[in-house]
């Protein structure tokens, strides 16, 4: 069937755009690039425009990418002498000593392993990256890599925004709970790129500005660009066929529409795909309070609007102006916290556990660590005579938003009701990932359907091996929907569910 022109559709350009990213800087030289890049262009265009392709991915941040890194070929495979602290993994490491990861069963090898995670294959692949990193140990990695351009697997990444998803939304200065190398994905050293790119690196905890950056070169350095597709909005995410044994059925229909630097909605897409990998993150939308005056301009929920109100608030007069109330006990609220004193603001911070209470997360960290989020619990306890500047309200909540930027809030019973004037607030209370484009948001998929999916009380409910939705066949989720929130855990759900569409793959080139 000869192609189209380009003019028909958003994703058929992209399609012509993956005939022609070959790259001589690609791990496997010129010729495997390109054969790659042709695999991926072998889609079948119907008539009105849209696409089939085998996988498709909703979400383009480090769980993406990484799988897109495996569907692309790159395979892992075990170094011929490993040595592992843990005896049992180090007795069936040696026996498989030099073979590849894929071939291998991930139950057998993640039997007996326990960890800061309930995803069997995510413990796996951490103590094979990372040997003994809960103990502060810096060991090399068990696994070599390699890519085989043969077993690329054509797909496309679905994105909003640039490569690297929300860590591109972040206030650039915050830095990372999880270790800087722990933010790292296979292949390219996040250290080295550090260095390379003279910017200061401690094997501590990376900026997020930094993590963002290594997350979009890592894109292009390996040769994934032509995977990638940004500014595009998913829509709907629908089962078109029932779920079949042949998994190279086109199953599954997404349809959005992209948008424009400019932010106004361009061409509208369709592309069918046999299998979905929902990988959309946690923080698409803010929780909010859910009380009245919410929605007045001066109350904000995002990253965006805190920038706002710093860029907003001239140099040297910051003291001078009201304060800003911050509504939350957690680390956002703290990260807002930290910025506003940074600046000078003064801070009203508001939350709702009592004082003295040292059930916060943030007193779950090392001080020696994480010195800054110390230092915030501290002023929630003292704040109000100890730091200028701040004042701390425990056991307060918001009543509403008034006109003319006031607000209302009540603390302890019996206590008087606070009319508080403020510069703005910062509502911080935590966040939820935006299922919108699936039936009734994804609610079916949850392990507890009749409540909404949250990726720490209520994750996807998915099969321990392969990261298939229990309800959905056909349908992945990987990441913070999987409940692995840290970068560092949810590479062994991309891992698992690698290896379960490139199993069904040659299962089904094999009949053919």
């Amino acid at each position: 069937m000869s192609t189209p022109s380009r003019s028909r559709s958003l994703l058929l350009k992209i399609s012509v755009n993956m005939e022609t990213s070959g790259s001589s800087e690609c791990c496997c030289g010129m010729e495997d690039a390109e054969r790659v890049t042709e695999q991926a262009s072998e889609v079948v265009v119907f008539d009105d425009g849209s696409l089939t392709l085998p996988v498709i991915v909703v979400g383009n941040g480090p769980s993406a990418i990484f799988l897109s890194l495996l569907l692309s070929g790159w395979r892992p495979q075990i170094v011929s002498e490993p040595s592992h602290s843990n005896p049992l993994l180090d007795c069936k490491l040696k026996e498989l000593a030099g073979q590849g990861l894929f071939e291998q069963d991930l139950e057998y090898l993640s039997q007996g392993l326990e960890g800061r995670t309930s995803n069997p294959v995510s413990l796996l692949l951490d103590a094979l990256l990372r040997p003994d990193a809960d103990c502060g140990s810096e060991q090399p990695s068990l696994l070599d890599w390699h890519c085989d351009s043969s077993r690329a697997i054509p797909h496309l990444v679905l994105g909003r925004g640039p490569p690297g998803g929300s860590w591109n939304d972040m206030e650039g200065s915050m830095r990372t709970l999880s270790l800087g190398s722990w933010m790292e994905l296979p292949v390219l050293s996040f250290k080295d790129w550090m260095l390379e790119n003279r910017r200061n690196f401690r094997n501590d905890r990376a900026t997020a500005a930094d993590v963002a950056a290594y997350y979009r070169h890592y894109v292009h350095a390996m040769c994934l660009d032509c995977r990638f597709i940004t500014g595009t909005h998913v829509t709907s995410v629908k089962r078109i066929t029932p779920p079949a044994h042949d998994h190279s059925v086109a199953s599954w229909e997404v349809n959005g529409h992209h948008v424009g630097t400019d932010q106004q909605v361009n061409k509208s897409f369709r592309v069918r795909a046999a299998t979905v990998v929902l990988a959309t993150g946690s923080t698409d939308m803010a929780v909010k309070l859910g009380v009245p005056g919410e929605e007045l301009s001066y109350v904000g929920h995002t990253a965006q609007h805190l920038e706002a109100i710093l860029k907003e608030t001239p140099k040297g007069l910051s003291a001078t102006f009201p304060p800003v109330l911050v509504i939350g006990g957690g680390f956002s609220a703290a990260d807002a916290v930290l910025a506003l004193r940074h600046a000078g603001l003064p801070v009203i911070h508001a939350f709702r556990s009592p004082p003295g209470v040292s059930g916060h997360g943030l007193a779950q960290l090392p001080s020696s660590l994480y010195p800054e989020y110390h230092k915030v619990l501290q002023m929630m306890h003292l704040g109000n005579e100890s730091y200028y500047g701040f004042t701390s309200l425990p056991s307060h909540r918001v009543l509403c938003f008034l006109p003319n930027n006031k607000v209302l809030l009540a603390g302890p019973s019996n206590s008087p009701l606070i009319a508080q004037t403020v510069l703005a607030v910062a509502v911080r209370i935590g966040s939820a990932p935006d299922l919108s484009f699936l039936p009734e948001g994804g609610q079916a998929l949850a392990r507890y359907p009749n409540d909404r999916i949250n990726p720490r009380s209520n994750p996807v409910a998915l099969e321990p091996l392969t990261h298939e939705t229990e309800a959905e066949p056909g349908l992945f989720a990987i990441g913070p929907l999987a409940g692995d929130k840290f970068v560092r855990f949810s590479l062994g759900g991309v891992l698992a569910v690698a290896v379960c569409i490139a199993s069904r793959q040659e299962t089904e080139s094999i009949k053919t």
